[in-house]
C-alpha cells in the first residue's frame, strides 16, 4: 500500500488480532480508525485506534479530508447496494487530497468460473466494474493488480496449488493479470466530484444482472455429473446430492424450488430437500415416488426473521433407494418484496 499514512482507516476489523496485523505490515501509523458493523469493539485496543462501531455505508463521525489512507480488505463483497452506494461516497469524503483508497475483493468472473461462494458476500465485482464504480464516485485508480492467478489461457485451474513452484510462479504472474486472478486489488486517489446517482443506476444494475448467478452456485457432492446438461445422478446409497449457493439473505419470506427425474423407478419416495442457515433446518420436503423420466418440482417455503442471514443453503439428499437426476439450478423467490430485488438491504422490526 502507498507509505507514509498518518491516519489510517480500516472498512471492516473484526478483533485486536486486525490492527496488530497491519501495523506488522504497514507499520506504525499515529491514528487508526476501525468501522466495524457486525464483530463487537475489543476490550483490549491499542490507545491510536478509534473504533466506530457502524456500517461503512455511515462514516458521518469522521471529519471531512481527515484520512490519508482508506484500507477496505475484502469488504466490498459484503455490502448490499445502499451501503456499497454509501462506502464509496463516504470514502471519497474523508480522504485528504492526495489521500488513497486501497480495496481488495473477490474477482465475479472468476468466482463465477469456479463455482466459488462465501457465506456473507452479496454480489462481487469484475474487475472493470470496480473501476467504474470508483470513477463514478469521484475517484481515479492508480494502479490495478491481480492475487492468485486462477485462469490460464481460458482454463480454469485449481484453486490449490500444485507444490511451492506453482504457488511462487501463479502469485507473481498474477500481479499484472487482475481479470485471470481470483481476487482484484485496486489503489485510487480523489479527482473529481461523485456521480452519486449514476454510480447507483450502475451497481443496480450489476446486482440485478448477476445476483440470478450468485444464487445459482451448487456444488455436487456424491453424484456423478452427467456430460451436457450437468444434471446431477446420485448413488445408490444415502448421500447428499448437491447443496449450496451459501448466500446472504435479509429477513423476509422465501420459496425456493428444485427439479428432479426419475431414473429408476421409484414406489416411496428416493430422498428429501431442505433449507438450512448455519446448522439450523428451516425446512425439509419428500422427494415424490417416480419413474423413470418422470418430473417432480419440491418446493419449500421459509421465513428468515435475523435483520441478516449468512450462509443460506439449499440441499437435495438421497436415501439409496432409487436414482435420480438432479438438475444444478434452482427457481428462488422472494415473496415479500420482489420489486427490490437483489439489491435490497431489508431490517426486520
Amino acid at each position: 500500500m502507498p507509505p507514509g499514512a498518518s491516519v489510517f482507516l480500516s472498512a471492516g476489523c473484526s478483533g485486536r488480532w486486525y490492527f496488530d496485523w497491519i501495523e506488522r505490515h504497514y507499520g506504525p501509523v499515529d491514528s487508526h480508525i476501525g468501522v466495524e458493523f457486525y464483530s463487537p469493539e475489543p476490550d483490549d485496543l491499542p490507545p491510536n485506534v478509534e473504533w466506530i462501531a457502524n456500517t461503512v455505508g455511515d462514516m458521518h463521525s469522521v471529519e471531512n479530508h481527515s484520512v490519508d489512507l482508506l484500507f477496505s480488505g475484502q469488504n466490498i463483497e459484503h455490502l448490499w447496494l445502499s451501503d456499497m452506494v454509501g462506502f464509496l461516497s463516504e470514502a471519497h469524503r474523508v480522504l485528504r487530497p492526495g489521500g488513497h483508497l486501497v480495496m481488495d475483493s473477490p474477482n465475479r468472473v472468476q468466482t463465477a468460473a469456479l463455482n466459488w461462494s462465501h457465506p456473507e458476500h452479496t454480489v462481487e465485482l469484475s474487475v472493470a466494474e470496480a473501476i467504474t464504480a470508483l470513477e463514478l464516485a469521484g475517484f481515479e485508480p492508480t494502479r490495478t493488480a491481480g492475487l492468485w492467478l486462477v485462469e490460464d489461457g481460458g482454463r480454469s485451474l485449481s484453486l490449490d496449488a500444485a507444490d511451492d513452484s506453482d504457488v511462487l510462479v501463479r502469485s507473481i504472474t498474477s500481479l499484472d493479470r487482475p481479470d485471470e486472478s481470483l481476487v482484484w486489488w485496486i489503489e485510487a486517489t480523489p479527482s473529481g466530484v461523485p456521480d452519486l446517482n449514476a454510480l447507483r443506476e450502475f451497481l443496480r444494475a450489476v446486482f440485478v444482472e448477476h445476483w440470478p448467478e450468485r444464487m445459482q452456485r451448487f456444488i455436487p457432492h456424491i453424484a456423478t455429473v452427467l456430460p451436457g446438461s450437468g444434471d446431477l445422478v446420485n448413488e445408490l446409497e444415502p448421500s447428499v446430492v448437491m447443496f449450496g449457493p451459501y448466500a446472504a439473505l435479509p429477513c423476509g419470506s422465501y420459496r425456493v424450488t428444485m427439479c428432479i427425474t426419475g431414473i429408476d423407478n421409484a414406489v416411496s419416495s428416493p430422498g428429501y430437500v431442505d433449507v438450512m442457515v448455519g446448522e439450523e433446518v428451516l425446512g425439509q420436503t419428500s422427494i415424490d415416488p417416480l419413474v423413470v423420466d418422470q418430473t417432480v418440482k419440491p418446493a419449500l417455503s421459509f421465513e428468515l426473521t435475523e435483520p441478516m442471514s449468512f450462509g443460506v443453503q439449499f440441499r437435495v439428499f438421497a436415501n439409496g433407494s432409487a436414482r435420480f437426476r438432479t438438475m444444478p439450478k434452482v427457481q428462488f423467490e422472494d415473496l415479500t418484496e420482489p420489486d427490490r430485488g437483489p439489491t435490497y438491504d431489508r431490517r426486520c422490526i
